[in-house]
């Protein structure tokens, strides 16, 4: 229920939790527009992006790399106020949090009694948090020597990136209590945090984009039926075999009832932008080469029909699976251009 921003956001301005449904959708909203729109060597977010997917998000003024830390430890305590109010007023009163840690670090023991001061001039509850990187003190060791192996740095090395301090672990209620003992309403308040999430995920459901429909079509299936049919026309000629039309009619029928239309579309989607901009795409391979619609989608090349491929390999209705299809583009073209159709994206 607990995501943080890391440092490397610009977002740095909090981190958030997610109290419903609507919380959660936006909240992958921002993480994929942080990676779409704001990517700038990190991804990224500001404050306009904030504001448009707030609902449904409960957020703190985050840890020493956000904005309202900053402020304060660069002595800018006004700024650190604005910072503060500025996210109230995007998530709400009851929705912004500010966020007390104590890791043993002087700068927060300096600026922690300041955002209890922030706190009370906005109106807004506290919150004790701790950052866990570990689940133990005693891993702060090893977690030290994996850092040097992240940034290929020694631990020999005095510039090398590493934690200051030995608190970033998982720690318990009692030692949270102990260390917030003279704001205790900071630790009660991740309780009513954790009381107001009510976030259902269905597992064992794909839960696939929603594909744009051109006008004159009601669904996705019925984009598939056209796209396929129209394909067919091109691999077979305009006259069908029967056992064409009925091979189609019948793996179009497994694809609609197992809920898989917009896949194929989003799929064929990309294959087709690809050869657009000239970057070399593979015939198509496994099992997917036994989906006559695929054949017709130009997913793949290989005639089903004509090497008597089995359809069931791919997609069977006694076993409900996701499709796999597997996409080849060469890696010389991928380095250099982005492949991004008006429905999808591969880096």
């Amino acid at each position: 229920r607990h995501t943080r921003c890391s440092r490397d956001w610009s977002s740095d301005v909090c981190s958030s939790d997610l109290e419903n449904n609507e919380g959660y959708r936006n909240l992958i909203k921002l993480s994929s527009l942080a990676f779409l729109e704001g990517y700038h060597y990190k991804p990224r977010m500001d404050w306009d992006l904030l504001s448009r997917h707030s609902a449904g998000l409960i957020a703190t003024t985050g840890c020493l790399g956000g904005h309202v830390l900053q402020a304060l430890v660069n002595g800018d305590e006004k700024g650190a106020v604005e910072n503060a109010a500025r996210l109230q007023d995007i998530f709400g009163r009851d929705n912004l949090f500010v966020e007390l840690q104590d890791h043993g670090l002087q700068a927060q023991r300096e600026t922690n009694p300041k955002l209890i001061e922030i706190a009370k001039l906005i109106g807004a509850p506290l919150i004790a948090t701790n950052d866990s990187h570990y689940v133990h003190r005693d891993d702060h060791t090893a977690h030290d020597a994996l850092l040097c192996v992240q940034t290929g740095t020694t631990l020999s090395d005095p510039h090398r990136f590493k934690f200051e301090g030995h608190e970033h672990y998982l720690k318990s209620a009692n030692e949270m209590r102990y260390l917030f003992r003279h704001v205790p309403e900071a630790c009660d308040n991740t309780l009513w945090v954790a009381e107001r999430a009510d976030l259902t995920i269905e597992f064992g459901k794909p839960q696939l984009p929603n594909f744009p429909i051109p006008e004159g079509f009601a669904d996705d299936a019925s984009y598939l039926d056209h796209l396929t049919w129209e394909g067919a026309g091109m691999r077979w000629g305009p006259t069908l075999p029967t056992y064409v039309v009925e091979r189609l009619g019948y793996e179009l029928q497994v694809i609609k009832n197992m809920g898989f239309a917009s896949y194929f579309l989003i799929v064929g989607d990309l294959i087709a932008h690809a050869k657009e901009v000239g970057i070399r795409v593979g015939p198509g391979r496994g099992s997917a080469a036994g989906c006559a619609v695929a054949y017709c989608l130009r997913i793949t090349d290989l005639d089903p029909i004509k090497y008597d491929l089995l359809f069931e390999r791919f997609l069977n209705p006694s076993r409900i699976s996701m499709p796999d299809i597997d996409m080849d583009f060469d890696s010389r073209d991928r380095k250099s251009t982005r492949l991004n159709s008006s429905h999808g994206y591969i880096s």
